[in-house]
């Protein structure tokens, strides 16, 4: 996701976006500062353009859950010995899952393709961006 969030990025600036929540985004996927990095999931949630912003937070929704659940697995690891049945149990587990969040994802693209499909040109994309809202001051937020 992460990626792709990063192309996205990429190929709207050389289109001419300006878009200040594709910035930020650059920002922190670029940032080594871990306290930006952490933001880059706000800035997925908000995501600015409707042919790929419904598709990166349904995304983000499967990778948060999965990361939840692989924390629970990863638990199993720490309490069983390597070699034994437990442990060969425990990673045919994890491979069950990893194997079902990567069926989520793919599911997920396709459902999406037909709404990203719909902008056939990356300036259709940029004219499909939501407008940042203003605070009551009338600044951009």
């Amino acid at each position: 996701m992460w990626l792709l969030s990063w192309a996205l990025v990429h190929i709207l600036k050389k289109y001419g976006c300006k878009h200040r929540r594709i910035l930020d985004v650059e920002y922190a996927l670029s940032s080594k500062d871990l306290r930006i990095n952490e933001t880059k999931e706000f800035y997925i949630e908000h995501w600015p353009d409707v042919a790929f912003g419904n598709l990166m937070r349904d995304w983000l929704k499967i990778l948060k859950s999965a990361r939840d659940d692989v924390e629970k697995l990863r638990s199993t690891f720490s309490t069983t010995p390597a070699g034994s049945p437990d442990r060969d149990i425990a990673c045919g587990n994890l491979a069950l899952f990893c194997n079902g969040v990567y069926k989520n994802i793919l599911e997920s693209g396709f459902r999406h393709r037909e709404d990203i499909s719909q902008y056939s040109q990356w300036e259709d994309v940029i004219q499909a961006m939501t407008p940042l809202p203003l605070d009551i001051a009338g600044t951009l937020t």
